[in-house]
């Protein structure tokens, strides 16, 4: 038996087209059984023998999908933000053509505006003043203090100070130095690359676009207000600290490099030297508010590097706080492949064990559960992705498509009481991908030895 889960939207003249399932083994099913013809919802349908092509409703959703064009040629796709309330919500009124004239034309912003957490966010401040420190971290290395390379981990990553260099200011990772790029300083990497490229990279990551799936961490991070991710955008910098080569170096100016800069956060500790059972019950309630917020940053990020050593603490009597660095492995092109689907620390946490609180369930599907909420995010992350120069369109519609299922997902996990975040991990990855006529999922069912 072949069970297989299709989500389809229904985007032309009602009763026109029937859906397709999607078997395991590829095959496309044209599902002309299933009960009534006229079908504008999304429908959740199983199908038993992939031969015979026999499907069953199984459950009705309230959801529908609102596509609109961007109004001026090369603009990004900005569907659902502003004035779509009077859409006509079953016809499609944006074009293949028009959703990909970003990446055909080639048509990549400069830079971007970073985005900007709610007001009572303990991040705003800094937010707010994210390019006067930017400014600042610039005149310090024109007075001569440079950006110092950190010893730890597999990328060219430098710590970065501003005014007079004596505060440290936050952490930069340029895009030429990330793990497999060209300009990495660490040489297990570059022996790793040369020596070893059948082992090279995650088959499910864009190589060395980690510099904007940071800043997409932080714009998901807004958009849901969990308030976890430290102040994160794009930016160019020039130092000479920084891995050039031979013929960079000898240039009269070296040139920038375009890399995502994280303002620094307080924290006592993190991951591993946390011990819960030592807080008090008011700092364990809280703690956990914050443990479950990371849950689900990054789970609608598809996070692959989650370790215990990377979600930062800050505990004191007053403060209890969890600060998600190093998200640099997340928006994936598809689903991880069966055999290493890289679980986050926290599915195995015992923290992972306890039930999602009323307020995190309460406050995660109030913004979720709109369809213009994920228009704004596709649009939001379309921006950030697309400045880097390797930017394809196939590819995003596939970060993208990994997104719209993790979302689902989470909402039917969030909407059951007594879920909790590792029941969560365990659901069937589910994409959802959007085509011309409409938009199609189904699930990827994954080995029993998921957790290796």
């Amino acid at each position: 038996k072949a069970t297989v889960s299709v989500l389809y939207w229904k985007g032309g003249p009602v009763g026109t087209q029937p859906p397709r399932c999607m078997s395991e083994g590829g095959a496309s099913i044209l599902a002309d059984e299933i009960e009534g013809s006229k079908l504008v919802e999304p429908l959740l349908v199983e199908e038993e023998g992939a031969a015979e092509g026999r499907v069953k409703v199984m459950e009705e959703t309230k959801a529908r999908v609102i596509e609109c064009a961007a109004e001026e040629e090369g603009a990004p796709l900005m569907a659902g933000v502003e004035g779509t309330e009077g859409l006509d919500e079953t016809s499609s009124t944006c074009t293949r053509k028009k959703r990909n004239r970003l990446s055909f034309l080639g048509h990549r912003p400069a830079s971007i505006v970073i985005d900007m957490p709610k007001e009572d966010s303990p991040h705003y401040n800094s937010a707010k003043q994210y390019d006067a420190v930017v400014a600042k971290v610039k005149s310090a290395i024109e007075k001569g203090k440079e950006p110092e390379l950190v010893v730890a981990g597999s990328s060219g990553s430098y710590w970065v100070y501003s005014g007079d260099g004596e505060e440290k200011a936050g952490i930069f990772k340029p895009k030429s130095e990330e793990p497999y790029g060209p300009a990495n300083p660490k040489w297990t990497k570059w022996f790793h690359r040369v020596f070893f490229p059948c082992c090279f990279g995650r088959s499910c990551l864009l190589p060395n676009t980690g510099y904007v799936s940071e800043a997409g961490a932080f714009a998901m991070d807004c958009l849901l207000d969990l308030q976890v991710v430290p102040p994160t955008s794009i930016v160019r910098l020039t130092a000479k600290s920084f891995n050039y080569n031979a013929i960079e170096k000898r240039l009269p100016k070296r040139p920038a490099k375009i890399g995502s800069l994280q303002l620094l956060v307080q924290c006592n500790g993190d991951g591993k030297t946390l011990v819960f059972d030592s807080l008090t019950t008011d700092q364990k309630s809280e703690f956990l508010d914050q443990f479950q917020r990371l849950v689900v940053l990054d789970y609608m990020t598809r996070n692959t590097d989650r370790g215990l050593d990377n979600w930062l603490t800050y505990v004191t009597e007053d403060t209890v706080k969890i600060h998600a660095i190093d998200n640099g492995l997340a928006f994936p092109f598809k689903h991880p492949d069966n055999w290493r689907t890289y679980p986050p620390s926290w599915s195995s946490h015992p923290l992972g064990k306890k039930p999602f609180t009323k307020a995190i369930r309460r406050h995660v599907l109030k913004q979720i559960k709109s369809s213009a909420w994920l228009v704004r995010c596709e649009a939001r992350l379309r921006e950030i992705m697309s400045l880097d120069e390797i930017f394809n369109e196939s590819r995003f519609q596939g970060q993208i498509s990994v997104v719209r299922g993790q979302r689902r997902n989470l909402v039917k996990c969030l909407e059951r009481e007594g879920s909790t975040p590792e029941e969560l991990f365990a659901m069937h990855p589910l994409y959802i991908i959007k085509k011309s006529t409409g938009e199609v999922g189904w699930k990827i069912h994954l080995p029993c030895f998921r957790c290796c």
